[in-house]
């Protein structure tokens, strides 16, 4: 995840990482590299779909 103005280094590992593996990013337009600190409420939330999908899919039934 980023926000609109990450600092160089965390953009240049955010484009990598994105690049390895597309499904996992995403943008924060709103937020700035203080994101997870300053806005956790939002921060906290993009991830959540992804984890209940993931251990909906390791549940033996």
């Amino acid at each position: 995840m980023t926000g609109q103005e990450p600092l160089e280094p965390t953009r240049r590992i955010a484009t990598r990482i994105s690049d390895l593996m597309p499904v996992i990013g995403h943008d924060l337009p709103s937020l700035n590299h203080m994101g997870p600190l300053l806005h956790p409420e939002v921060v906290d939330r993009v991830p959540l779909p992804f984890l209940v999908a993931r251990e909906d899919s390791h549940v033996r039934r």
